[in-house]
């Protein structure tokens, strides 16, 4: 019966870490543009969910914390977009017409 719930800890631990991962990757990948500031700090949300979730894990809520960025504040925001159209890199080069 202790290896069932030593098993049944691991993989809640393991799923937990996973959680964590993929909400911090997402939140590394998004602009800052996507989230929106504080007023008297100029702090953005970005860093301070990163912050959040980092420590919640080490404290045991990591998943928790993961489960509620990835449904309500990701789900918000939408997919992440990039911005290029100030990249001339980018940008498509003119048509030469045929003569």
């Amino acid at each position: 019966m202790g290896e069932l719930i030593w098993g049944l800890v691991m993989f809640v631990m393991v799923i937990s870490l996973s959680l964590t991962i993929w909400a911090v990757i997402d939140l590394i990948q998004r602009p800052q543009e996507q989230f929106p500031r504080y007023t008297k700090a100029g702090k953005s949300d970005k860093t301070s969910w990163i912050i959040v979730l980092v420590v919640a894990w080490f404290l045991g809520l990591g998943g928790i914390m993961a489960i509620v960025y990835l449904i309500v504040v990701r789900k918000k925001m939408g997919p992440v977009v990039h911005d290029t159209s100030g990249s001339p890199a980018d940008a498509a080069p003119p048509s030469v017409p045929q003569t």
